[in-house]
């Protein structure tokens, strides 16, 4: 399960898509819901700050963030884990670029600070498609996949399909998403993991 969100803090010029800076807030937890003594697994704070410039068509993000990453108490107690500090500072940086109803992303993620010699490096690619808009849905299909310097750049694939429910005081987004690859909890990477969730977005 995750839960964030992306704050904008300081607008940047005029127009209708104007450049900001603004704050990410998220955390992401593991669960094991067999055993109720030791359901939280582990769980990964990321704070940060970020830019965002929009050039026509294009928008481009750099982002600076710290990410903690922690294996949960009750996981420590029942199973004797030795809690690893995967805890990190890193630099982001996007690129998007509208086409037509395609949208193709680019990202590069490089550790500034980390755990003593695991490889800094990591990259990604997607591709989305946003259907006609109805009065009020719009459907969105999207694939995105990273490789990771420090797991021999083994590629982690995840997919998703949804629907934007769009309103007057904003956007609501619902969909599926299936992920097969290396698991997304640092305290586990490395492993490998295949799920399918739910999404939930609200874009106000």
């Amino acid at each position: 399960m995750a839960i964030g969100e992306n704050i904008p803090v300081l607008r940047l010029g005029g127009g209708e898509a104007p450049s900001f800076l603004g704050l990410t807030i998220r955390v992401t937890g593991r669960f094991s819901l067999d055993d109720p003594k030791s359901a939280l697994i582990s769980n990964d704070w990321v704070v940060g700050a970020h830019a965002v410039a929009d050039r026509g068509r294009t928008r481009l993000v750099a982002e600076l963030f710290h990410e903690s990453s922690h294996l949960g108490d009750e996981y420590l107690e029942r199973f004797a884990a030795t809690r690893s500090d995967w805890s990190r500072e890193a630099l982001a940086g996007w690129i998007r670029h509208q086409m037509g109803r395609f949208s193709v992303t680019g990202l590069a993620t490089y550790t500034i600070l980390g755990a003593r010699g695991v490889a800094p490096g990591s990259a990604g690619f997607g591709l989305t498609y946003r259907g006609p808009p109805g009065p009020t849905l719009v459907p969105e299909i999207g694939v995105f996949t990273e490789a990771q310097q420090e797991a021999g750049w083994k590629f982690t694939t995840s997919a998703r399909a949804g629907i934007d429910v769009v309103g007057a005081s904003g956007r609501l987004g619902v969909g599926l998403i299936y992920l097969n690859g290396l698991s997304s909890q640092r305290q586990f990477f490395g492993v490998k993991s295949r799920h399918v969730g739910l999404e939930l977005r609200f874009d106000l």
